[in-house]
């Protein structure tokens, strides 16, 4: 895993006790098998093609939002509501 090589850096970046960095490290993990079901399901009863096409077509808004507030924002930490998308070790970003 990623994190297994940056999790030190990473841990000390963000401040994590070593249970918030248990979590960031395993929601990856979990948030895939949990997906699986009812995608496994649903790949059965409609097909693997549209699955994968609904899938991609269901990230496009999130990865828009995500970039489009880290752009216009910059990653600037005076806005609680945007700075959670500006990773701690990116490069300063100006608009």
């Amino acid at each position: 895993m990623m994190f297994a090589i940056l999790g030190i850096p990473l841990k000390k970046q963000l401040h994590l006790s070593d249970t918030g960095f248990g979590l960031v490290a395993a929601m990856p993990v979990l948030t895939g098998s949990l997906a699986r079901v009812p995608l496994g399901i649903w790949t059965d009863r409609f097909g693997g093609r549209l699955v994968f096409f609904v899938t991609m077509l269901a990230t496009i808004a999130p990865v828009w939002l995500v970039s489009s507030r880290t752009r216009r924002n910059g990653g600037n930490s005076s806005c609680p509501a945007c700075s959670w998308t500006r990773p701690a070790y990116a490069l300063p970003v100006s608009c």
